[in-house]
C-alpha cells in the first residue's frame, strides 16, 4: 500500500468516532425540527401560529465545527397533521470535511379525549451528501526534492463525495403544561467512509425529551424547564435547564453532563433574547467546564424563527417551546 494511502486511512479512521456523531445543538427547544420530527407542524397547536420558519447557526471551538440549519413546517387540517423541511450544512475540521442533508418531514396529529391532549407521531425522510476536500491534504509521497508538494491527485480507491439516504421516527405527547417526546435519527445507519469500510456508519440516535410550562399571566412571567437525554453509539449526554420569560425578555440556564465513556462535566449554557408573537431570535454561549476546557474552547450558538399566525384562536400550551 503507499504511504499516501496509508497515511489517509489512518487520518480518517481515527477521526470517525467525532465525525460520525450528528451534530448537537444547545438551544435545542428552538430547533424543534432537528430534535423530533414529530413536532412537525406543531406550532398550530402549541403556539397559536399556522406556522413558522426557523434558523440555527451553531460555532464550536471557535470554528473547528460549524452548523446551520434552516427549516419550515405548517399544520394542515385536511391532512390532520403537519408539513415540514429542512437544510442541515455540517462543517467539520475547519471545513475539511462538509456535510449537507435535505429532509422532508409529516406528522399525524391527533387528540387524547379532551382537545388539549394531544399525540403526534412524525417521520423524516432524507438525502444526505458528504465531501472531503483532498486539496487540503498533504503526503511525504507528494515531495519532490528541490520541488516541493506537487499534485499527486486522489488516493486509490477513495472517493471525494458520498451520497445517501436516512430516515427518522418519533413521537410527542402534549397538553397545556407538559411536553414529552422521543425519537430514533438515523434510522437506516448509512455508510459515510469514503473508502468503502463497511464499519463506517452514522449510529442511531435516540432522543428523549421533556418539558414544563410555568405561567404567571398577571406579571407576565413564565418558566420552562426541560430536559434533554440523547445517547448515540457509545456516547450519551443529559442537558437539564430552564428557560425565563419576562414580557419580550428571555434568558435562560442550563447544564449539560456526559455519561459513559466520555463521562464528564461538560458545559454551562448561558442564554439570553427577545421573543414576540411573530419573532424569536436567541444567543446562546456554552461555557467549557470540563477538565479540558484548556484546550477546548467554549462555543456560540444563534437562533431565529418566525412565526405567522392563525385567523382564529386555537388551543395553546403557551408558547411550549419557544
Amino acid at each position: 500500500m503507499k504511504k499516501n494511502n496509508l497515511l489517509l486511512i489512518i487520518f480518517i479512521y481515527t477521526s470517525k468516532f467525532l465525525l460520525a456523531q450528528d451534530p448537537e445543538f444547545s438551544q435545542f427547544y428552538a430547533n424543534p425540527l432537528y430534535l423530533n420530527p414529530a413536532l412537525t407542524g406543531t406550532s398550530q397547536k402549541l403556539e397559536n401560529a399556522a406556522g413558522r420558519a426557523t434558523l440555527n447557526y451553531r460555532n464550536q471551538w471557535q470554528g473547528s465545527y460549524r452548523t446551520w440549519c434552516a427549516g419550515w413546517d405548517q399544520g394542515f387540517d385536511k391532512v390532520h397533521g403537519g408539513f415540514g423541511a429542512q437544510i442541515v450544512h455540517d462543517a467539520m475540521a475547519d471545513g475539511l470535511i462538509q456535510s449537507s442533508e435535505i429532509r422532508g418531514f409529516y406528522s399525524y396529529h391527533m387528540n387524547l379525549g379532551k382537545e388539549e391532549n394531544q399525540l403526534y407521531a412524525g417521520l423524516q425522510l432524507s438525502y444526505g451528501n458528504r465531501f472531503i476536500d483532498f486539496s487540503r491534504l498533504k503526503f511525504g509521497s507528494q515531495v519532490v526534492p528541490g520541488v516541493g508538494f506537487i499534485d499527486s491527485g486522489m488516493a486509490g480507491g477513495m472517493s471525494d463525495a458520498i451520497s445517501y439516504p436516512n430516515a427518522a421516527f418519533g413521537l410527542v405527547f402534549s397538553n397545556t403544561k407538559i411536553t414529552f417526546g422521543a425519537a430514533i435519527h438515523n434510522l437506516l445507519e448509512p455508510n459515510i467512509s469514503f473508502y468503502q469500510s463497511p464499519n463506517e456508519v452514522i449510529p442511531k440516535r435516540y432522543t428523549v425529551h421533556f418539558g414544563y410550562h410555568f405561567q404567571e399571566e398577571g406579571w407576565g412571567l413564565s418558566a420552562k424547564p426541560q430536559l434533554l437525554f440523547m445517547q448515540q453509539r457509545n456516547f450519551s449526554q443529559a442537558v437539564i435547564g430552564s428557560s425565563f420569560n419576562f414580557k419580550n425578555i428571555q434568558a435562560g440556564l442550563w447544564y449539560r453532563q456526559t455519561f459513559g465513556q466520555y463521562r464528564n462535566a461538560d458545559a454551562v449554557i448561558f442564554s439570553a433574547g427577545y421573543m414576540s408573537d411573530h419573532i424569536q431570535f436567541l444567543y446562546s454561549y456554552d461555557m467549557t467546564v470540563s477538565d479540558g476546557r484548556s484546550a477546548i474552547p467554549s462555543s456560540h450558538e444563534l437562533s431565529l424563527a418566525y412565526r405567522w399566525k392563525t385567523k382564529q384562536k386555537r388551543h395553546s400550551t403557551g408558547k411550549m417551546f419557544f
